[in-house]
This record gives structure tokens, C-alpha cells and sequence, in this order.
């Protein structure tokens, strides 16, 4: 028996439309208006899983969270409960989510192979091992083999996107097999001394990636997970939501105008001054320059208060030169924000919204009614939509005080990793403790880029098509806490830095928003306001495609529930995307594994014709 997993019906698509406008969110509801829902086509890839495989559980639960995330079609098989493998031929791709390849038939054993050497695509998610299957898989050993344990430094040597190059993600635990690729293979991981981690092999008129460790069921590679898909079985469509929300967390905020270092000795400003005569300036700068649009997140205080009376001395504490005058730095640098960038609560102060750290609801509650208040008061800007968590932590009281307090607001944008119940580990959509909430999670933080978070930018570039970014003002000064999360990931002490010092944040920041806007030119700088609004008609996008041999080439057919889709889709070495018909391609990046295009669509029906490339020029 074969589940099928299938990407968008009708019915359901209806029903999310209809709790669209039930909630209010009209600009979503007008983005359904334009929706025809599209019956899913036949499954492009099986994904092969065994129930009793509890080691390899994780691996099978994110592979098909990422599946159905990326609009995949596919069809599920347990190796425990199903019986015999379905005919192949009728997918593209199969998956392997466990270790427990022994349970294959000798028949089945067989045919996989054969499915392969036609022109089938095999990812093994999960590393296995099976002495019939080991010269498929590329697997240079004779004898069943143990494990290498211990966490090493783990490389991903060969790019399977755009910014891909020579990733060290880290020292991991990756729990691989004591084996080696086959000379015939080329590396894609290695972890340890080079010791190959991860390969592709061609096989046949088909193509096989391995993946020996269990990296594949953690949210960073997941990436990497749907990539390979791409890798074994290019002919299919991705969509990407194409935005990209930049935070600035922690601001506008308190200020004082005491002597700090580094910034006192290295521009000689108090740290009211820095943020409204350098810091603030300098971030408009780099806006203006990559057409960046910014989701600010105001906070009024820093003063831990969790009991009666809330109060403001903080907000009114900075003051700076306006003129011939002081001005009060708070609410100015909150109104000359509010010219430019959507502005978010963060909070009345920066204690979570958890019982862990609030003594009730009820305190909650008086706390944000008293922001609510002073934001009225002020008249600065107009309430918010979106809530951001202090520390991105939140529980489900914490959510519901919120919901109470301020029921405009509609998104809250806290962590895409991390412990769940720390309101983290969030996917885009219906927030868990208030579906009609929106979850609209970031995925990066900080000024410097080092190989993790190009991991982590490079995960949600590919598999939502988003870039969900914050930083805070206040880094550059001393802090605990932050030095201990730098140095934990291998980043210098922020004190060390400095702002505009060559190399410094500044120039860090400047080089990551580069690195995005170079390899992904397609992603729109939008406030989280309409990030919220395009996820929602993302949602409800359904696709179908199919494909098809001619004498002009390989043809994908593609129908879209909704006109003017962001789509990406690869060809092989040797192959060409040659025609576009009712689309444009915008991007094209010419990898060692295959060719990725990113292409849109005009209306609700796109044409993909692939061919041989032609020889190069003598």
C-alpha cells in the first residue's frame, strides 16, 4: 500500500481562503480572489521510510515536512508495513529516509537499480547500508561496516547552490559509517581528515547521492535535502516566495548618554548620539544603496519590571543635538524611523512574555496595555501588525497576553531554529498556540557572516525562498550574553569589532547584504507587514507539472493556482534550459553539479523546454 502525499487539494485550499477573510487579512483575501486551485499530477517522488527505524525517524519526519513544503508531490512506502516496492517507473526520484535497506526484496533490491541505470534519480537521506545496493550507492567497502563516532569538523566541499563554496558548517556529530566513496564518485561533504561524508555517483542514464550521516534530518540542511532532489532528478519546479525582511531588533529603544566604550573612544559619541548621528545613518545608507526596506521593533524599556507600576524614565532618558537644541532620542529616532520602515512591538520591556519570567497572564497584560498607552500617546506611528519576541522566546500564555493587549497584531516573527518550546523552531504559517496568528520566522542574526549562518541563509533561500534577517544596535557594546553566542560560534568579541573601523560591522553588514542581493537577485526587500501577506497567498499556491520527450527535447508543462510565481528548476550537465514560454528567466547559476535556473511566470501556465547544450566554442 502506498500513502500519497499530496501537495494541494482543492477543498483544503478553499477552506484556507475562507479563514483568510474570515481573520481579516484583506490583502490576503483579495490575493485568493485570483486563486484557481490546481489538482496535484502524479507523485515525482517515493520516499522510501521504515516506522520501526527509530534512529532514522527524524530524517523521515523533515523529509517530508520539506516535501510538502516545497510543493513536492510524493508518495510514501514503509518498508515495514507495505510489502513489495510499487513499479517505479512512474516516478522520478526515489528518496531513502532509513537505514533498513536489508528489508528490500531481492526483486525490489533489483529493481531500484535498474530504475537508476534508466534514468532514475536515488537520494539516500539517511546513510545505509545493504551489501546488494553497495556499488549503486558508491559505497568502496566489502563487509557490513561500523560506525565513526564523535563530533569532527564537517565541510561541505562542493556547491550545491550559490554561495555553497567550501561551507565548513562546523564541528558536528554527523554519526557517519566507517566507509569510503567510490573513486568513481565526486565528493559533495567531507567530515573529519577529508574523509568523504556526502557523494554523488552517475549511474547509468541516472544518478545517485549519498548521504552518509544524519545531518539531512536537522532544519539547516534542509536545503541541501530538497537540492538533492535536484541533484538526482532535475526535471521538476520549486516555487520561492521571493522576499526578503531585514529586522532591526531593539530599536528604536532606550539610549543613554553615558561614556561607553568602544564607541566612546572610537567616534567619541555617547550611545544616543552613535545610534541617531552614525548608527541609524549608516543602516539608511546601506538601505539606499541595496534598496533595503527595514521592520524596526520598538522597545520602551530595559528595566526587567514585572510588577506595578510600568513606567517610562528610560524612554525619556537620552537626548541629542537637534539644532540649537536637545531633543529627546527615543521617540525622535521612533518618528524619523516611522518615515521609513514598518515598525513592530518588541515589548513594553525586554522580559519574554513566559511564565517562566512573568509572575502571570494578568501582569502580561498591564505591561503591554501600558506600551499600548504610550504608543497611542506618542502617535508616532500607527499600531503595530507585527510582534517580534524579546530573545525570541514566547509561550502560549505569553501569546495569548498578547492577542488581548494588541489585537491588531497579526504576525509574530520569532526564531525558524531552535527549542520549540521556547516559541521557536517555527515553520511559516499558522502560529501553533494561535492559528490565526501568522508565524513569520528569521533565520539569521547578526553583522558578521561566518559559514554557519551562510548555512542557515542559504537553508531558507532554498527551501522557502526567503531571506529573514535581524540585527541589534546595540552589538557593538559590551554584553555577556552576546559575547558568549559570538564565541560560540566562532565570531570576535563584538567589543573587539567596532563599527566603522575597516572591517568593522559596518563593512561586515554591507558584505552579507551583498552576498544575498549578487547570487539571489530575484528576492524583493519587502517590510514583514507584506511578508506576512505574500506567505499567506503562498500557502495556498498549488502546482502540478508534467513532463514529456519530444523531438525538440525534454518539456516540463506547469499550472499554477496563481499568475506571476517565482519558480526554480535545474538541468543536468550537458542539458540547457532552451525555452521560456509564458515566463522570463531571472537568474542563472552554472554549478558543477548541475545548472539552476530561476524563472517567473506571466500567468498560471508555464512551458520548460530542456535540450542538449551546445559544444562549447572552439
Amino acid at each position: 500500500m502506498i500513502r500519497i502525499a499530496l501537495v494541494a487539494i482543492a477543498a483544503v485550499a478553499v477552506l484556507l481562503v475562507a479563514v483568510a477573510v474570515m481573520a481579516g487579512v484583506d490583502d490576503g483575501a483579495n490575493a485568493a480572489v485570483g486563486d484557481e486551485p490546481v489538482a496535484p499530477g502524479r507523485p515525482l517522488a517515493l520516499l522510501l521510510v521504515d516506522g520501526e527505524d527509530a534512529f532514522a525517524t527524524p530524517t523521515a519526519e523533515h523529509a517530508r515536512t520539506a516535501l510538502r513544503r516545497a510543493k513536492v508531490p510524493f508518495a510514501e512506502h514503509d518498508l515495514s508495513r507495505d510489502g513489495p516496492l510499487p513499479p517505479l517507473d512512474s516516478f522520478g526520484a526515489v528518496l531513502t529516509a532509513t537505514e533498513r535497506l536489508r528489508l528490500l526484496s531481492d526483486d525490489d533490491a533489483r529493481q531500484l537499480g535498474a530504475f537508476v541505470q534508466e534514468g532514475g534519480g536515488l537520494g539516500v537521506l539517511y546513510r545505509a547500508w545493504d551489501p546488494r545496493l553497495a556499488a549503486l550507492l558508491g559505497l568502496a567497502t566489502s563487509g557490513p561496516p561500523s560506525f565513526a563516532l564523535g563530533p569532527r569538523e564537517t565541510t561541505l566541499t562542493t556547491p550545491m547552490m550559490p554561495g555553497g563554496e567550501n561551507l565548513t558548517v562546523g564541528t558536528l556529530e554527523a554519526a557517519p559509517l566507517d566507509v569510503d566513496a567510490a573513486p568513481d564518485c565526486d565528493v559533495l561533504m567531507t567530515w573529519g581528515d577529508d574523509r568523504p561524508a556526502a557523494w554523488t555517483c552517475a549511474r547509468g542514464r541516472g544518478r545517485v547521492a549519498f548521504w552518509n550521516s544524519t545531518l539531512l534530518g536537522t532544519k539547516p540542511f534542509r536545503g541541501h535535502l530538497l537540492q538533492t532532489l535536484a541533484l538526482v532528478q532535475p526535471r521538476h519546479v520549486r516555487p520561492l516566495a521571493g522576499w526578503a525582511v531585514v529586522y532591526l531588533d531593539d530599536f528604536p529603544s532606550p539610549a543613554s548618554n553615558a561614556e561607553l566604550d568602544p564607541i566612546w573612544t572610537e567616534l567619541g559619541q555617547t550611545p544616543a548620539e552613535f545610534y541617531a548621528q552614525t548608527w541609524y545613518p549608516d543602516m539608511v545608507a546601506v538601505a539606499e544603496e541595496a534598496g533595503l526596506t527595514y521592520t524596526s521593533t520598538v522597545i520602551y524599556s530595559y528595566n526587567g519590571q514585572t510588577e506595578a507600576p510600568f513606567t517610562f524614565e528610560e524612554w525619556a532618558e537620552g537626548q541629542i543635538e537637534d539644532g540649537w537644541s536637545k531633543t529627546l532620542y527615543s521617540p525622535w529616532v521612533m518618528a524619523e524611523d516611522a518615515r521609513r520602515s514598518e515598525v513592530a512591538l518588541h515589548g513594553y520591556n525586554h522580559q519574554s512574555l513566559t511564565l517562566e519570567l512573568w509572575p502571570d497572564r494578568a501582569r502580561m497584560v498591564e505591561a503591554l496595555r501600558a506600551a499600548r498607552q504610550r504608543w497611542e500617546a506618542e502617535g508616532l506611528a500607527p499600531l503595530p501588525v507585527t510582534y517580534v519576541p524579546p530573545m525570541n522566546w514566547i509561550d502560549s500564555v505569553g501569546v495569548s497576553a498578547l492577542r488581548e493587549a494588541f489585537p491588531e497584531i497579526e504576525t509574530i516573527a520569532g526564531l525558524y531554529f531552535g527549542p520549540e518550546e521556547r516559541g521557536q523552531n517555527r515553520e511559516f504559517g499558522p502560529e501553533p498556540w494561535a492559528p490565526e496568528l501568522y508565524a513569520l520566522p528569521r533565520g539569521t542574526a547578526g553583522f558578521i557572516m561566518n559559514d554557519g549562518a551562510r548555512l542557515r541563509t542559504l537553508t531558507l533561500l532554498h527551501s522557502v525562498g526567503v531571506w529573514s534577517h535581524f540585527v541589534h544596535p546595540d552589538e557593538v557594546y559590551p554584553n555577556a550574553d552576546r559575547a558568549e553566542t559570538y564565541s560560540a560560534n566562532g565570531l570576535p568579541d563584538p567589543t573587539a569589532v567596532g563599527w566603522r573601523r575597516p572591517g568593522g560591522m559596518l563593512d561586515e553588514f554591507r558584505e552579507w547584504v551583498r552576498f544575498v542581493q549578487l547570487r539571489y537577485p530575484w528576492l524583493e526587500s519587502v517590510p514583514a507587514r507584506e511578508a506576512t501577506v505574500r506567505m499567506r497567498a503562498f500557502d495556498r499556491l498549488s502546482l502540478a507539472y508534467e513532463g514529456e520527450a519530444t523531438d525538440e527535447g525534454r518539456r516540463l508543462d506547469v499550472r499554477l493556482s496563481q499568475p506571476g510565481q517565482t519558480l526554480m528548476t535545474w538541468a543536468r550537465p550537458g542539458e540547457t534550459l532552451e525555452e521560456v514560454r509564458g515566463g522570463t528567466v531571472l537568474d542563472v547559476w552554472d554549478g558543477p553539479l548541475f545548472t539552476q535556473y530561476v524563472v517567473r511566470s506571466e500567468g498560471r501556465r508555464l512551458t520548460l523546454r530542456y535540450a542538449d547544450a551546445p559544444p562549447p566554442s572552439p
